[in-house]
């Protein structure tokens, strides 16, 4: 099953899976994203793959086909963001488990990762979202954008004009 467009993201760190939105870890949430100082960079899409290790839906299993994302100040998002998520009391990946992806859809067929032609786009942002557990709905919570003059510089081929991209990049 496709996911509609504006359900789009590229997944970069999972907060937690909650019954109901806890105050103590959208706080502890918010005050890790406020620690991010980056300016707009570029991520670029090159493989496509089906995940294994969700867990079955209903009895029956759930393979997400993802794109793969890379990119140096992707990595440097992650890791900052790693960072502040501890120093405020919240799990953190130390390397990407799962690696950043775009989940396109659900099925049960398996498809070995694959190279595919490369979409690079730019991102200006990155946001809190709540995805409501097998509902398929999601929340911005609250958005970050970049700033062309942050402190935190990143490597040339990274670098993107913000005002050469349209639309709004999602990050978790």
């Amino acid at each position: 099953m496709p996911l509609k467009t504006e359900r789009l993201h590229v997944s970069l760190h999972h907060v937690g899976d909650y019954r109901r939105l806890q105050t103590q870890f959208l706080y502890a949430a918010r005050r890790a994203a406020a620690a991010v100082s980056m300016r707009p960079f570029a991520v670029t899409l090159r493989f496509i793959k089906s995940v294994e290790d969700d867990p079955p839906t209903n009895g029956r299993p759930r393979k997400p086909l993802v794109l793969l994302a890379e990119g140096d100040a992707l990595s440097e998002l992650h890791n900052i963001l790693s960072v502040a998520m501890k120093k405020n009391g919240l799990r953190a990946a130390e390397h990407f488990t799962p690696p950043p992806h775009m989940t396109l859809s659900y099925g049960r067929g398996t498809v070995p990762v694959q190279a595919i032609e490369p979409i690079c786009f730019a991102v200006n942002e990155f946001v809190l979202i709540h995805s409501e557990l097998w509902l398929t709905r999601y929340h911005v919570l609250d958005r970050w954008p970049l700033h062309a003059t942050a402190g935190v510089r990143v490597g040339a081929r990274d670098g993107v004009d913000p005002k050469s991209s349209s639309g709004d990049n999602e990050w978790v």
